[in-house]
């Protein structure tokens, strides 16, 4: 199949929308299909391959690494026509999601869309009428995915969110598959040294965007307790975002700077050599649509204690293959000191956990996501 992707992010942007879509496009080709990526054009950036096509884009002040592609429906139309694409598959209901359906509906093209993001938790950013805000994004999201022959999202919770939305477009749950074999052959030892850590001392490992969805500053106030009852423990914060220069002064204002290490954004081999330093991966998100971090660390062998939200209880068994809690400083503190006591609960939380890694394998997710291609290629057409 010739698949086009039409996408808000891509490289050089690191995120997880970007890391999906690399993923999936590298096992579609290894499949033998043919993957074309339609993505923002981003200015000093020129290590694309021959099957990204980039549109012409803007910034706004304050937010350059995420450029908003402008695109010519008429040029790209053409271009479409020109690759013969056998679907569109949009990571993105904005600016070129909008287009690749326009065009898919011009060609008769069946349409598939992948929804990564709970975009009505994100209205805290809008600068007022969040409220108004929250209601348009609700409608924003159920429209776009009325127009698509086919719904992926990467967990059940967030299926039954759009649901409740009022999407009537059939919804697959598919999250995002892992590289498996490329977690288990790491090395330890790499970011101990890096960044000053001997091995007797223990390392929690957050990664993750820095912003206030992620709910940091639950994990800064209960690391407190946990560097309070032992001081040789290191927090290991991977990744940037809007809200680092805030949080960097919160560990301060805690009294943390020497136990708190801010590591900034890593490419993904070093941020896998975290996971396998790390002794525990803590997370405390609230509108996470899956966690991919969390089924990482656990494909590098590090357990996981998370506050039990939408999108991680379908990976992460209470008590089996992780620790899931309520949102609560104290109770998550004990649960991490509980665990960096126990290297033997510590074990056999990862060995519980090789059943549903196996499950999130990329090899086994893009057969589901091919399978799902070649209905909408067959059937999906029909009662558009």
């Amino acid at each position: 199949m010739r698949i086009g992707i039409f996408t808000e992010s891509y490289r050089p942007v690191i995120n997880g929308v970007v890391t999906s879509i690399e993923v999936y496009k590298n096992e579609l080709r290894r499949n033998g299909h043919q993957v074309y990526i339609f993505a923002p054009d981003f200015p000093g950036y020129d290590a694309d391959d021959e099957f990204v096509i980039r549109c012409d884009s803007f910034t706004i002040p304050g937010y350059h690494d995420y450029p908003i592609a402008y695109p010519l429906p008429g040029k790209t139309l053409s271009r479409v026509k020109s690759i013969g694409l056998d679907l569109i598959h949009a990571q993105t209901p904005f600016s070129l999601g909008h287009v690749g359906f326009h065009i898919a509906d011009r060609l008769g093209l069946p349409k598939v869309y992948t929804y990564h993001t709970l975009y009505a938790e994100y209205a805290h950013y809008a600068p007022f009428q969040r409220q108004s805000a929250r209601k348009f994004l609700m409608a924003l999201s159920r429209n776009f995915c009325n127009r698509a022959n086919r719904v992926l999202t990467p967990s059940t919770a967030i299926k039954h969110i759009l649901e409740g939305y009022g999407v009537k477009r059939p919804i697959t749950v598919l999250p995002t598959g892992i590289d498996v074999d490329f977690f288990e052959n790491l090395r330890k030892g790499w970011a101990r040294k890096k960044y000053g850590i001997s091995n007797d001392e223990p390392v929690l490992l957050f990664a993750g965007r820095l912003a206030k969805e992620k709910n940091i500053d639950f994990l800064l106030r209960a690391y407190k307790e946990i560097a309070t009852a032992m001081p040789m423990s290191r927090f290991l914060i991977v990744s940037g975002g809007p809200d680092e220069a805030r949080l960097r002064e919160m560990s301060n204002d805690l009294g943390l700077s020497g136990n708190v290490i801010f590591c900034g954004y890593l490419p993904r081999e070093e941020l896998a050599k975290c996971y396998v330093d790390a002794d525990v991966f803590v997370f405390a998100s609230r509108t996470e649509t899956q966690g991919l971090v969390l089924m990482e660390s656990l494909a590098a062998g590090t357990p996981v204690v998370a506050v039990n939200a939408m999108g991680v209880a379908d990976f992460i068994k209470d008590g089996y293959n992780g620790i899931l809690l309520d949102e609560n400083e104290s109770k998550f503190a004990a649960a991490v000191l509980a665990l960096l006591s126990n290297p033997e609960k510590r074990a056999q939380l990862v060995a519980n956990s090789a059943e549903a890694v196996a499950e999130c394998s990329i090899a086994r997710c893009t057969e589901k996501l091919i399978t799902v291609y070649e209905d909408v290629v067959d059937h999906g057409m029909r009662g558009n």
